[in-house]
């Protein structure tokens, strides 16, 4: 999904928890009315936060 604008149900569609969307992408903005998140501080919070987690945690679960 290649959006310039993500609103919290677009997030909650994708996974993510609605509840938890300000703690992970902060502040929502507003756009024509509509509150979200840019699409470019989401795209660099999934690369440079949640996915160097996610590595980590599957690292740390995998079989020997």
């Amino acid at each position: 999904m290649s959006k310039d604008f993500y609103t919290a149900s677009d997030l909650a569609d994708l996974g993510y928890v609605s509840e938890r969307l300000t703690s992970v992408f902060g502040e929502r903005d507003s756009v024509d009315g509509e509150f979200g998140w840019d699409a470019d501080t989401v795209d660099a919070i999934e690369r440079d936060v949640l996915a160097p987690a996610a590595r980590i945690m599957f690292d740390a679960f995998a079989p020997e």
